[in-house]
């Protein structure tokens, strides 16, 4: 069983992004400027404006509508915590994070930058009682969205947008939903609430690898149990005779 799973992992060294968050609101990327400010928009069904991020790129731009606005008080990110992140990060498959700052700066793997925002659904859902608590909350989660904006090199921002994963376990990850071993999956776990990650499927790791060495093993080691139970236990004493 050792021996597989070995064998799986040289084959196949797991997939690890290192992820750096950005706190600053003016720095550079790729010989280009970017700044982060606080913005509004106008809400479509109401009229009124709601808080908002712009994001500056060289000469290009978004505007993010604040999906779960935060106390005005507060500094930009840590207002906007709770569903948006800028990140730097890059692939450290198979190596450490010193060895991936050397092939970063020897350019063999690039530097990549990345923002990730949380949208959660609208309003209550329909037919909910105090009783579905917890249903509702595990819906909710299952409804998150997740865009992902990351800054070309030749400038610009390349968009995508993936949903809650809502596979079970052995199942694959439906189209359009996180993946696991992605970096769009790594990232999304920056704004997701403690606890509320999902669950790991264990579908490409070495316990697959394991074939049927898993449950000869185990069902040997149930064996010995019970055999080591039965010759530690006392003997049994004798009945005496009434007659």
């Amino acid at each position: 069983m050792g021996s597989r799973v070995s064998a799986y992992y040289k084959q196949n060294p797991p997939i690890r992004f290192a992820f750096m968050p950005v706190g600053l609101t003016e720095f550079g990327f790729v010989n280009r400027p970017v700044r982060v400010e606080d913005a509004v928009v106008k809400d479509e069904a109401t009229g009124g404006d709601v808080p908002a991020i712009r994001i500056m790129y060289g000469d290009d731009s978004i505007t993010l509508r604040a999906s779960i606005p935060g106390h005005p008080q507060l500094p930009l990110f840590a207002r906007h915590e709770d569903w948006f992140r800028v990140l730097r990060f890059a692939d450290a498959t198979g190596t450490s994070i010193d060895g991936m700052l050397g092939r970063i700066r020897a350019g063999e793997v690039p530097d990549r930058l990345v923002i990730v925002t949380r949208t959660p659904r609208l309003g209550p859902r329909a037919g909910a009682t105090e009783t579905d608590a917890a249903s509702e909350r595990e819906q909710k989660r299952r409804d998150w969205m997740f865009d992902f904006w990351e800054f070309k090199s030749g400038g610009g921002f390349e968009h995508q947008q993936l949903n809650f994963p809502t596979t079970k376990r052995y199942q694959e990850a439906r189209a359009g939903e996180l993946r696991e071993d992605t970096w769009q999956w790594q990232a999304a776990l920056q704004v997701m609430p403690a606890g509320t990650a999902p669950k790991y499927k264990f579908t490409n790791d070495g316990l697959r690898a394991m074939g049927w060495t898993l449950p000869a093993t185990s069902g040997s080691i149930l064996a010995l149990l019970v055999s080591l139970m039965i010759a530690a236990a006392p003997p049994r004493r004798a009945t005496p005779s009434l007659a």
